[in-house]
């Protein structure tokens, strides 16, 4: 079980989770894995979709909660390329602590009550992934 699932305990989130599983075997190019879990999230464009909405406040919330599913996806993405690096001679030890601290942010990321937060916790996530590639950038095998 993915441990954001373990945290918020609902069906939808191992639902979500098993939905866009596939997408990252379908390509090793991060665009077609996203594309991929759009489709698998029934997300299309954001403004076609608000645009269906209109003022409908349950179609807003569906469609906030498929963004944020597309948002965890692109986290567990890193995670997935992370592990991707340990054949590659990236050791064990730094890809565990990326994946711990990824694992944190999509908790915090679910628990976070505004926009401006969730953004912040994007960008923490950004940052550690940056810091993450630059000291596994020293332990590749040429």
């Amino acid at each position: 079980m993915p441990e954001e699932c373990r945290t918020v305990k609902t069906q939808a989130c191992l639902t979500t989770y098993k939905a866009v599983q596939p997408c990252f075997y379908t390509s090793e190019k991060d665009a077609e894995r996203a594309a991929c879990a759009k489709q698998k999230l029934d997300l299309d464009p954001i403004a076609t979709e608000k645009g269906r909405c209109g003022a409908n406040e349950t179609c807003l919330e569906n469609l906030r909660s498929k963004v944020f599913d597309l948002v965890k996806f692109r986290m567990y993405n890193l995670e997935y390329k992370a592990q991707e690096l340990e054949h590659k001679g990236v050791s064990e030890d730094l890809i565990v602590g990326f994946i711990a601290a990824a694992e944190q942010k999509k908790i915090e990321f679910n628990e976070a009550q505004t926009i401006v937060d969730k953004k912040s916790i994007v960008q923490d996530v950004i940052k550690l992934w940056e810091d993450f590639v630059s000291k596994a950038k020293q332990q590749v095998r040429r």
